[in-house]
């Protein structure tokens, strides 16, 4: 029944991610289409275009604020992403777990709103500028098509490895699947063996999310961390009147982030059911969790780094500079917005465990997603 539920919920989830797609495509060739202009018009504006596709760095610039910058930016997602790391890991500095349970799900809308506010939009103005022209074909619709081949080749991947685990299990234990016939279903032996199946099956359905969970977590930890670089690219090449404001907002941007990070690293191969399991899984697994934060940390200032080296000479109307950022940033959107739907939503909100909780800690968790992914969204008017 659980797994019923479960499979609604993931077609739900994406069917109402497409229907959002097909309605900002609709929007976006109404704004592109709705005025016409003179052919003399058109023709200055092809020049205008050409102009600033052909300029190249960044005028009144302000090393020193971008170096102040770059260090309050670290330290925010420093900040964000040890936090629950640490909170887990430290008796003195440990929450309650029904905080700890909430602020997870303020993690998961972080993540989405992430994903769908602050890493899809940029992919779509990257690959539909007018400096790349033609060189993808006049295809207004490759963001989208990258998006959603990053979603299949997840759920591809999820597939291949869940189904060697499953027969992993199975050459092991010495249990294996007996085909049943569509005819003979309701077949009392057929039953019985298929309920047999089921509870081994189980077990290595367990075993197989935890691998999912760690395989979830690092392709979560790859497309932020490149997110997270494009970001420090585009501050690192921010004129000296713009950085200040956009500085907080990339700040506040990384430290909500970054506690989203820091609770999936912290719950790395283990059982999110249980939180000793947590704590355990810190003392025998500090390593990756800890060189994963760090990642995340240093990545905006990463790119930033290297937006202030060549903000005097850098073109960011680059056709190949604009293709490869919108590629990144689409792919990036795909697997985080798989990751948040069917990983986290689906499979959080339809467990056991979710279940148990009280009506008020349901409750203040569905808040909890939804206020993380409004903060997140509301973030996204400045970064």
């Amino acid at each position: 029944m659980l797994k019923v539920g479960n499979l609604k919920l993931k077609l739900l989830a994406l069917a109402l991610l497409f229907v959002t797609l097909v309605q900002s495509k609709e929007l976006k060739l109404v704004k592109r289409h709705g005025v016409s202009s003179s052919s003399q018009d058109d023709h200055d504006h092809e020049h205008e275009s050409e102009d600033s596709c052909s300029g190249s760095g960044v005028g009144d610039y302000s090393t020193k604020f971008q170096v102040i910058s770059l260090f309050v930016i670290m330290f925010a997602g420093g900040l964000g992403a040890f936090m629950p790391i640490i909170g887990y890991h430290y008796k003195a500095l440990k929450l309650p777990t029904s905080l700890i349970e909430v602020l997870k799900f303020f993690g998961i809308g972080v993540i989405l709103s992430t994903a769908i506010i602050h890493i899809y939009p940029p992919a779509n103005d990257y690959l539909n500028d007018p400096c790349i022209a033609g060189r993808l074909g006049n295809y207004e619709g490759w963001p989208g098509v990258i998006f959603m081949l990053a979603i299949f080749f997840m759920h591809v991947t999820e597939y291949i490895i869940t189904s060697k685990l499953i027969h992993k299990n199975e050459a092991e234990t010495g249990y294996a699947v007996k085909p049943i016939s569509g005819d003979n279903e309701n077949d009392p032996e057929n039953f019985a063996i298929h309920t047999s199946h089921t509870h081994v099956h189980g077990a290595s359905l367990g075993n197989g999310k935890l691998t999912k969970n760690t395989l979830s977590t690092y392709l979560l930890e790859l497309c932020v961390s490149m997110h997270s670089i494009t970001v420090g690219l585009t501050m690192g090449l921010t004129p000296k009147d713009e950085t200040f404001v956009l500085c907080a907002a990339v700040a506040f941007h990384q430290l909500f982030e970054g506690f989203a990070i820091g609770d999936r690293l912290s719950r790395l191969n283990s059982d999110n059911s249980s939180l000793e399991t947590v704590s355990t899984n810190l003392k025998t697994k500090k390593f990756p969790m800890f060189i994963g934060a760090l990642v995340y940390m240093f990545a905006t200032p990463l790119g930033q780094g290297i937006g202030m080296a060549v903000h005097s000479t850098f073109s960011s109307k680059s056709p190949s500079y604009l293709i490869t950022l919108g590629v990144l940033e689409a792919i990036s959107a795909g697997i985080l917005v798989y990751v948040a739907l069917v990983n986290l939503i689906a499979e959080e909100f339809s467990s056991l465990k979710f279940r148990s909780f009280s009506k008020s800690l349901q409750t203040y968790s569905f808040l909890a997603m939804y206020f993380g992914a409004a903060v997140m969204s509301l973030i996204g008017k400045w970064a």
